[in-house]
């Protein structure tokens, strides 16, 4: 973005007084004059991961292992998955998970209390007389699954 506003500054400052104070050196807005006529390098693999995503709604939720899935087995992508991940963070891709808290275990007003029977005394004098647990969170078969759809 710098160097677009330095192009625009262009005939009214010189070129290093600009880069100075947009703190950029003169190399880099060189290399990017040269390459601005140039086509982007991966704009035929940016065009298949939209094909993908603009094919089924449900797809807007694949995460950049479904995507770099779906190029090896269906495209003959041969790349690296950094390279998808790279090109999905460049273009605004990236599935971003809500942070779901652990523990939803909810207590229940109506419910007994449980009585205080050791009172904080944990000594024992023989193996398995006292046994004790924290029973905060019981994980249950009907709990919903609260993982991203993105993997």
């Amino acid at each position: 973005m710098k160097y677009i506003e330095l192009r625009s500054q262009e005939r009214k400052w010189s070129v290093a007084a600009l880069c100075r104070v947009l703190q950029v050196s003169e190399s880099g807005y060189y290399k990017y004059l040269r390459n601005k006529s140039k086509p982007y390098k991966y704009a035929d693999l940016l065009k298949q991961i939209y094909d993908l995503l603009k094919e089924d709604p449900e797809n807007a939720n694949y995460g950049v292992k479904r995507i770099y899935q779906y190029l090896m087995n269906k495209k003959n992508y041969e790349g690296s998955y950094s390279t998808i991940y790279r090109i999905c963070k460049e273009n605004n891709l990236m599935i971003h998970c809500k942070r779901r808290p652990k523990g939803i275990t909810k207590a229940d007003s109506e419910a007994q209390k449980a009585e205080n029977l050791i009172n904080q005394d944990f000594t024992a004098q023989n193996p398995n007389e006292k046994w004790l647990m924290d029973i905060t969170e019981i994980p249950c078969k009907k709990r919903e699954a609260l993982s991203c759809a993105s993997t």
